[in-house]
C-alpha cells in the first residue's frame, strides 16, 4: 500500500485514501498539478471506489513530489448528507379546510326533505371538511424525480410505519418536492400528505350517485350498490420504502 493510503470507518461510514503517482508530467508548476489530476486512468470525480462499496471520491489532491513527477491523494467518502443512523426528518403537521358536498349528517344519516305531497328529495350541502396534513423534511444525496414518479398522487397500503393504525387508502401522497443548492450533489425532499379526514367511505374513495334528471337530485330509496357505488381514483403505494421513520 502507498504510503498515505488508508481506509477508516466513521459514524458517517467508510472513508478510504487511495494513492496515485504520475510519472513524465510536463509544464509550469500548476500545469504539472492539473495535468497530474486529469492523467488518463486517473478516476472520475464522483465515481465509487473500486473495491469499497458505497463511497464516492469527492476529492482530489495533487501535489509536486519531484521534476515531472506528482502524488494526487483521492479521497473517498459516503454520499454527501445521507441521512445516518438515527437521524431523523424535521416533521411539520398542519390542517386545511376543505370543501365537500354530502347528501349526509355528521352521523352518516342522510339528508331526507319531504313537502306536502311532493316526492322526498336527498338534497346535497357543501361543508368544510379538515384534511390533517402531515410533512417530513430531510437532506438526501439524490434527486427525489423517480421518487415523484412512483408515490405523489397515490394512497397508503395498509400498515404504514408511520401511521401504523391507519388503514388502506386513507393516506395520500400530495406532494414531493426536492431542492438543491449545490448542483445537484445534495437536495432538500419534502413529504407531504393529506389524510381524507372525514369521508363518507372512510377514505380517498368516493360514492357515485343516481340522480334523477328531472330534478337533478338523489332518490330516498337508494342503497349501495344500487344507485350508490364507491369507486377508487387513487392507486396504492407502499409508503413504508420511503423509510420517512429512520
Amino acid at each position: 500500500m502507498p504510503d498515505g493510503a488508508s481506509v477508516k470507518r466513521t459514524r458517517e461510514g467508510w472513508e478510504a485514501v487511495r494513492i496515485a503517482r504520475i510519472d513524465g508530467l510536463t509544464g509550469d508548476a500548476d500545469a504539472i498539478l492539473y495535468n497530474a489530476a486529469t492523467a488518463t486512468g486517473m478516476p472520475a470525480y464522483g465515481s465509487m471506489h473500486p473495491t469499497v462499496p458505497n463511497i464516492y471520491l469527492y476529492e482530489i489532491h495533487p501535489r509536486a513530489i519531484g521534476a515531472c513527477q506528482a502524488e494526487v491523494r483521492l479521497v473517498y467518502k459516503p454520499p454527501r448528507y445521507t441521512p445516518t443512523s438515527g437521524q431523523k426528518p424535521r416533521i411539520t403537521v398542519s390542517a386545511s379546510m376543505q370543501q365537500d358536498l354530502t347528501d349526509r349528517d355528521i352521523n352518516g344519516t342522510p339528508h331526507v326533505v319531504g313537502y306536502s305531497t311532493e316526492d322526498d328529495q336527498r338534497p346535497e350541502v357543501s361543508v368544510f371538511r379538515p384534511k390533517p396534513t402531515i410533512r417530513f423534511t430531510r437532506m438526501e444525496s439524490s434527486s427525489p424525480s423517480s421518487l415523484i414518479e412512483t408515490y405523489a398522487g397515490c394512497v397508503n397500503q395498509a400498515g404504514w410505519n408511520i401511521r401504523p393504525s391507519a388503514t388502506a387508502r386513507t393516506w395520500l401522497c400530495t406532494d414531493i418536492t426536492g431542492q438543491s443548492d449545490d448542483g445537484g450533489d445534495t437536495y432538500e425532499v419534502t413529504y407531504e400528505f393529506m389524510h381524507c379526514g372525514y369521508s363518507p367511505t372512510g377514505n380517498w374513495d368516493s360514492y357515485l350517485v343516481w340522480k334523477q334528471g328531472a330534478t337533478g337530485r338523489a332518490p330516498t330509496d337508494i342503497v349501495d350498490g344500487v344507485g350508490r357505488v364507491v369507486y377508487q381514483h387513487y392507486w396504492e403505494a407502499n409508503f413504508n420504502a420511503l423509510a420517512l421513520d429512520d
